[in-house]
């Protein structure tokens, strides 16, 4: 069997079980194996039979033939005849074995009567011989009677019929056979069968013309027999209204004696059943039709099981749309057709933004209805002829014929963005996200598969996502190029780490009011060996939303408690903030991997370690923010909001976020002197800060006009090229050794007592 599963062969075989009481019993296993539409092996479907009943029928004939042959070679008939008996009995509890004399030369030489029967049922023959005229009556008086027996003979003729020589005699010409009620048992067993079978049954004669039927094809069908008998067959089964295959063609059959095929049939009460509807034909000795036979086996449980095999091989669970391996086959067909037809098709490649935070926030319950939410209005904007699959987690594949250029889809394009933008309401929770969508097309210049167009659609989407997301972009050979790039850069990044050619440069930070050094900046530079140092705007851009900017941050951190501790020992206090990327911040173990880190820096005091997070990262999820803020307040880090006013949520931050100070971004303050609008802006930021009780630290001062006019507006501290350029730590620490309050702004004493410029 496990050959024939290997093989993904069906097959039918007899086999001999044990119940659990331990008495043996057979059936028949017909095995079939389940292909689904892709090829590919999904299950067995296998059927078993008990055939108990008919193998006790078998083996009586194998011993009534094994009998006749030893007699026939002059074997002991007494023995063979006990022997059988017990064989019959221990089959068949009640059965009883006789002898039919139906000989001529046994009835001259003997006088007996052709027709008596002798029982021979566990005992030997001789103990129902007697000697006399008298007839002797052998009556069973159990369930099975086998009637009278009467036996005649002449003593003249036999001395004894103890003595068994006139049987050995005779034995040529004596036929050992199963009494009568053998017969009668296997008629009684063959019509229980046939009445009390589970499968429905179907008997016809050789011109198709029904004979009977047995109960089971009455509880499928609603057919009781009479309504059966002398119908053509084609006729019943065409009223059965069958689905496929109602009849069979004699040709066919005459050539197999087998037909199989599976069907719907339609019960009388409206009922529908799927039959696996054998039919096998009935021969007699002269090789001719004697008899047709149909089982019909429901097996609607079966195809509906196989129906759901089936629904979950190629359909998602949680939204019911086609799954990726059924968009793959559904993309083949589609452009197979495009090629036929001559017209053009579209892939959108629709991702959700921010799907990753409702499900940290509120729970993959909500996440799961949110899912089928959106793909219900997604099948709400499909046209005719569209297919819509869900890709995996947050992401949508749409199949869109064209009737124009790949441009013309524009307008679906709009209704997919705005029918996601639609807040939600899911289980007492609002709910609002976007879409990234990627689209590409077909016929293309080059040949492709439907693999490349996923992956074309695939890498448009990820360009929509760095453009702003919420928007859609279209594949060109240019965009696909970018993306490799991007990776590329991705890569690189991921090797300097692990080259150690980052390195951290920091900024100063005083008190504008009394010119105390309050702090430094450290921000990354990259010692690229070819291209030399590089700023940050030339290699974290294409590491935001990146697993890698993870890496970098926790460089970051590192590297930059590492600087305090070397200056503590050197005698310089200084407390160092850090940016952190957003999308490192929203990690679900960032606070405790930040923890992790200080523990490894004991000697890191609360207020030495501060953390800026950028107002223009459109943080989606203030909850979670503040919450991640407080656990870090909770360790001893300081939070602040950096480059604020920049962005549309400013005062949202401020009423949500537990921050301990701002900082104003730095394209306002450097034009302040001669724009008043950023001047207006400028006192704003520092007046609202000031309602909140938050120190407000002023970026790009880079002049002592600047820091005047921040004086005037009683701005606290500030930051800026008229304090100093961003400058490596050893720098700084010479920097910091010998800035005092009273020398001139942009100016430093070296380690020889020359003034030196930081800004040139």
């Amino acid at each position: 069997m496990r050959e024939h599963l290997r093989r993904q062969e069906g097959f039918d075989e007899e086999l001999l079980n044990y119940d659990k009481q331990g008495r043996p019993y057979w059936v028949r296993i017909n095995c079939e194996p389940l292909i689904s539409e892709t090829g590919q092996l999904a299950g067995f479907i296998a059927v078993e039979t008990d055939i108990t009943e008919q193998r006790k029928i078998t083996h009586l004939e194998n011993v009534s033939s094994a009998a006749l042959e030893q007699i026939v070679d002059g074997g002991m008939v007494d023995q063979i005849l006990v022997t059988l008996a017990r064989n019959v009995e221990s089959l068949i509890p009640g059965a009883r074995c006789a002898i039919e004399l139906v000989s001529p030369e046994l009835a001259t030489d003997c006088n007996f009567d052709p027709a008596c029967y002798f029982d021979v049922s566990g005992h030997a023959l001789k103990h129902y011989v007697h000697c006399g005229s008298a007839s002797l009556e052998i009556l069973d008086s159990g369930k099975h009677s086998i009637g009278r027996l009467h036996i005649f003979y002449h003593t003249s003729h036999i001395r004894s019929l103890n003595d068994l020589e006139v049987i050995k005699r005779a034995s040529n010409i004596v036929s050992i056979v199963i009494e009568r009620f053998q017969v009668d048992y296997k008629l009684r067993e063959s019509a229980s069968v046939f009445r009390h079978a589970s499968e429905g049954i179907l008997l016809t004669d050789a011109a198709g013309i029904v004979v009977d039927c047995n109960f089971a094809f009455t509880a499928i069908t609603g057919f009781e027999p009479d309504e059966t008998r002398g119908q053509p067959v084609k006729c019943l089964l065409s009223e059965l209204e069958a689905v496929a295959d109602p009849g069979f063609r004699n040709e066919e059959l005459s050539v197999s004696d087998q037909w199989v095929t599976d069907t719907w049939i339609r019960n009388k009460n409206g009922r529908t059943h799927c039959v696996r509807q054998s039919i096998s034909t009935i021969r007699g000795k002269q090789n001719e039709i004697h008899r047709y036979v149909y089982i019909f086996n429901d097996i609607s449980e079966l195809k509906e099981y196989q129906s759901q095999l089936e629904s979950m091989a190629k359909f998602d669970p949680l939204t019911k749309l086609p799954n990726r391996a059924l968009l793959s086959d559904r993309l083949q067909q589609a452009m197979i057709h495009c090629d036929r037809m001559g017209s053009e098709l579209a892939i959108l490649f629709i991702d959700l933004d921010g799907f990753k935070q409702v499900n940290d926030r509120h729970g993959h319950a909500v996440g799961d209805e949110l899912l089928k939410s959106i793909a219900g209005r997604l099948k709400a904007v499909m046209r005719e002829g569209d297919t819509l699959s869900r890709f995996g987690g947050d992401e949508f594949v749409m199949v869109a014929p064209l009737a124009f250029e790949i441009k013309s889809c524009q307008l679906l394009l709009e209704r997919i963005l705005s029918v996601v933008a639609r807040e939600s309401r899911i289980l007492g929770e609002e709910i609002s996200l976007t879409a990234s969508i990627g689209v590409t097309g077909y016929p293309q210049s080059e040949a492709i598969d439907a693999e490349q167009l996923l992956r074309q659609a695939d890498q448009a989407m990820y360009s929509a996502k760095q453009s702003g997301k919420n928007q859609y972009c279209f594949y060109d050979a240019d965009s696909e190029r970018a993306v490799r790039d991007l990776f590329d850069d991705l890569k690189r990044v991921e090797e300097a780490l692990d080259r150690e050619e980052f390195v951290l440069f920091y900024q100063p930070k005083v008190n504008l009011k009394n010119g105390e050094l309050i702090g430094v900046e450290a921000l990354i530079r990259w010692q690229h060996p070819v291209r030399g140092l590089l700023s940050p705007d030339e290699f974290l851009p294409i590491t935001e939303q990146h697993a890698v900017s993870v890496r970098v941050g926790e460089w970051v951190i590192k590297n930059a408690m590492k600087q305090i501790l070397s200056w503590r020992r050197r005698g310089l206090e200084l407390s160092v903030s850090v940016n952190i990327d957003p999308y490192h911040l929203m990690q679900s173990d960032f606070v405790e991997t930040l923890q992790r880190i200080l523990e490894a820096f004991p000697e890191i005091l609360p207020g030495d370690f501060e953390i800026e997070i950028v107002e223009t990262s459109l943080l989606e999820d203030f909850p979670t923010v503040a919450a991640v803020i407080d656990q870090c307040q909770h360790l001893g880090v300081s939070f602040g909001l950096d480059d604020f006013g920049t962005g549309y949520s400013s005062l949202t931050y401020l009423r949500q976020l537990p921050l301990d100070y701002l900082k104003i971004d730095m394209s306002f303050v450097r034009d302040m002197l001669d724009n008043p609008n950023d001047l207006s802006i400028v006192k704003g930021v520092i007046g609202l800060a000031k309602s909140f009780n938050l120190p407000v630290i002023a970026e790009g001062v880079e002049t002592s006009e600047h820091r005047d006019m921040l004086l005037d507006l009683d701005c606290d501290y500030g930051q800026g090229y008229w304090l100093s350029r961003p400058i490596s730590g050893n720098d700084l620490l010479e920097w910091g050794t010998h800035w005092h309050p009273s020398l001139s702004p942009g100016s430093v004493l070296t380690t020889n007592g020359a003034a030196t410029d930081m800004n040139s």
